[in-house]
């Protein structure tokens, strides 16, 4: 999508009959080491219309 044509990638898409409808947001992080690691997340925003540019 973007405005860039993807060979049958779009058409794929956009004829199925069925359409994800996230019910759940979750940010994490998975370590699989040992210590503590912070992460941050910077200007996450959420909304059901299109929200920013």
């Amino acid at each position: 999508m973007g405005g860039v044509p993807t060979h049958d990638i779009d058409a794929q898409w956009l004829n199925r009959t069925w359409r994800p409808d996230p019910v759940d947001l979750r940010f994490g992080w998975e370590s699989y080491g040992e210590g503590a690691d912070t992460l941050w997340y910077d200007d996450v925003a959420v909304g059901t219309t299109r929200v920013g540019c």
